[in-house]
């Protein structure tokens, strides 16, 4: 269940970061501030409510955070400028979505057919699943393809690691 809240999560932290960009981090930090007590009163609601339906209080506070991460997220929209959802591929957002539909069905999927495989094998070919469908589907442009693949270059990362080491 925490999952989804965490998946939430990072969606309101990317946000967030496009807020402070913007300059609204004023905005945010009452954002902030009122979910904490959301938070709070959900908790004080919900965990005792899951404890007595299920005998497990953390369920409670899970579904917490998920609705308070989701008021987070609802609210951080209204807060960016509007011409941020006007610039880019509008395709993209549902291209990224079908891939992750397809990560988590491929991860649903290997977990059925192969459960004894180790989570982590699993996770990597679920992994390359999904960096095969942003690529199939051209989520990145060209020079952010050059970024990616500059990063993940050996001789770029020995160079990286070379550099700390003589920094040290």
């Amino acid at each position: 269940i925490f999952s989804v809240g965490v998946l939430l999560l990072y969606i309101d932290m990317i946000i967030g970061t496009a807020i402070v960009a913007c300059d609204k981090q004023n905005a945010l930090a009452v954002l902030s501030f009122c979910a904490i007590f959301i938070n709070i009163g959900l908790n004080f609601l919900m965990i005792p409510m899951a404890h007595a339906n299920t005998g497990n209080g953390g369920i409670g506070a899970a579904i917490a955070t998920i609705v308070t991460e989701f008021f987070m997220l609802v609210a951080c929209v209204f807060i960016l400028p509007r011409k941020i959802f006007d610039s880019g591929e509008p395709g993209i957002i549902y291209k990224s979505i079908a891939s992750g539909v397809l990560l988590i069905a491929s991860l649903l999927l290997l977990e059925r057919m192969l459960p004894e495989w180790n989570w982590m094998v699993q996770g990597a070919i679920g992994g390359a699943a999904y960096v095969g469908c942003l690529l199939i589907f051209r989520i990145f442009s060209p020079s952010e393809l050059t970024i990616i693949l500059g990063l993940i270059d050996p001789r770029n990362l020995k160079k990286l690691l070379n550099s700390g080491v003589s920094n040290a």
